[in-house]
């Protein structure tokens, strides 16, 4: 299961590559940076048949991810107490997180990369005057491969290029510009090592860093949607923190009209129903109660 598996899977399956092709809209999917394709086509390259290969590449990102955080809350000296091991195991038992753990999906990888690039930023803003100059050079090295990484396997990774500055900002007492400085060469030490990538597949092509296949393939619906949104750009603001009417028939819905807040809410306890119908008889009345309780519970936990 997953969204867009049919392209996912072709992106494992095509010969030759299409990742590293300057050619692109061949193909739905043929637009992402390579890395999570690779990884899954390595396993099938040793036998393994493409499905299991991507869901395997899931659950050995989902599983890294785990230890990522769990060394980084060691590092905070969390890991011991209670908060920190409930934050721990509550953070991989979300429904989305389990989800992303088996299905055929490239955000398990991007979710890998997070929590090592948070890791590895709180670990060198840690370091201490024990620390040996080759250490922190390493940790950096470290955190800006992680970061050109993620750059690799989704445009989202982009979003990810805060966490670094922001380890930074918390960590100083006072807005330090040293520390500042030092998380930004970090992203700007990534940005080059992806650079010719970027600047061969996507700049020269396309005539734009981030392409999107929905302005190839759908770009039809996605002129009117925008012409839509654009007629009342203050009411389309509005309408993101307003209540999805669809939920009133079912949280496994979403406004396919109205982008919604609520709708990505939903996404972390309540599965989709364009998922989740092929699976409804052998779905138990107890997971189709969770997510519901998830929805309208841990908001008010969360305060």
């Amino acid at each position: 299961s997953g969204f867009d598996w049919k392209p996912h899977l072709e992106m494992i399956t095509m010969h030759p590559f299409p990742g590293f092709s300057t050619k692109l809209f061949l193909k739905f999917y043929d637009y992402h940076p390579p890395f999570a394709f690779l990884v899954a086509r390595g396993f099938a390259f040793l036998g393994i048949s493409p499905v299991p290969s991507i869901q395997l590449t899931s659950t050995l990102a989902m599983l890294t991810s785990f230890l990522f955080i769990r060394s980084t809350l060691r590092a905070l000296q969390f890991l011991t107490k209670p908060e920190g091991i409930v934050f721990l195991y509550f953070t991989y038992s979300i429904p989305l997180n389990i989800y992303l753990s088996r299905s055929i999906n490239m955000e398990a990888v991007v979710f890998a990369f997070a929590s090592g690039i948070l890791f590895f930023s709180i670990k060198f803003f840690r370091t201490t005057s024990e620390h040996s100059l080759a250490q922190k050079i390493t940790t950096f090295i470290c955190l800006s491969l992680l970061l050109a990484g993620v750059l690799m396997t989704k445009f989202t990774g982009f979003v990810l290029l805060a966490i670094p500055v922001l380890v930074a900002y918390f960590y100083s007492s006072g807005f330090s510009v040293r520390n500042i400085g030092l998380a930004l060469c970090a992203c700007l030490f990534a940005l080059l090592l992806v650079f010719p990538y970027y600047h061969s597949r996507y700049f020269r092509t396309e005539g734009t860093w981030l392409p999107n296949n929905t302005n190839h393939f759908d770009i039809r619906r996605q002129t009117a949607a925008r012409e839509n949104r654009d007629k009342d750009k203050i009411g389309f603001i509005f309408s993101l923190f307003q209540p999805a009417p669809v939920h009133a028939d079912g949280l496994e819905l979403r406004d396919m009209k109205v982008l919604r807040l609520t709708d990505t809410w939903k996404d972390f306890w309540v599965m989709d129903k364009w998922l989740i119908d092929r699976q409804q008889k052998s779905t138990s009345i107890l997971s189709l109660s969770l997510g519901p309780f998830y929805f309208f519970v841990l908001p008010v936990l969360f305060v």
